[in-house]
């Protein structure tokens, strides 16, 4: 019966979104285990820009699978979507999540952490931490590593971002309510690390 109600709630959606959100939404008061139901309802309020009830929907999927990297990293862009300090934060954590659950592997999830970055460099009220900074710091070296992997080019434009953020890091302290010396250590310590190794390897092309 199930079945039978999702396939005729599924072809009236074709009269428009709202319908079809109408429909799942009763369907899924009947049988709220079905996780199809909910990804498809997901779908249909992000198409409509609804980031709040998304996010509902993705958190019964985060239930169903808390252990699926694929839908921690969905629920990390909705909520960093949302924007605010509060949703980003949230995001961070999902971000992370993804990253730890993908074994590293996640690029999506790693831009994703370095974009968090940037949106809490700039965050009233919110002062980072070391812990904070070593996880993006993380973030990015994880992404250097992996581009390198594939194409030095886009490891020169890895290295150009992250200075751009710990230039903004430096600039931003007022806002931040002070940025402590170890913040920014670790940041240095990863740009010069990343154009070491740039520089590393451009030798070794040279000598080639």
């Amino acid at each position: 019966a199930s079945d039978v109600y999702k396939r005729q709630a599924l072809a009236k959606a074709r009269a428009g979104p709202e319908e079809a959100i109408k429909l799942l939404t009763e369907y899924l008061e009947a049988y709220a285990a079905d996780t199809e139901a909910w990804a498809e309802l997901a779908e249909l309020y992000l198409s409509l820009s609804m980031y709040k009830q998304a996010a509902y929907c993705l958190e019964e999927l985060l239930l169903s699978a808390p252990h699926d990297a694929a839908k921690h990293l969905r629920y990390a862009e909705v909520m960093y979507t949302l924007g605010g300090t509060e949703n980003v934060l949230a995001a961070r954590k999902y971000f992370a999540a993804a990253v730890e659950l993908s074994g590293g592997h996640s690029v999506r999830a790693l831009y994703g952490l370095c974009a968090c970055a940037q949106a809490l460099a700039g965050a009233k009220g919110h002062k980072l931490s070391l812990g904070e900074a070593k996880l993006y710091a993380n973030a990015a070296d994880r992404l250097r590593t992996l581009y390198a992997q594939v194409d030095s080019k886009h490891e020169t434009l890895l290295a150009g971002a992250l200075e751009a953020l710990l230039v903004r890091l430096r600039r931003n302290d007022s806002v931040l309510v002070g940025v402590s010396n170890e913040t920014i250590d670790a940041w240095s310590a990863l740009h010069d690390s990343s154009l070491k190794a740039l520089a590393d390897q451009e030798q070794e092309v040279d000598m080639e």
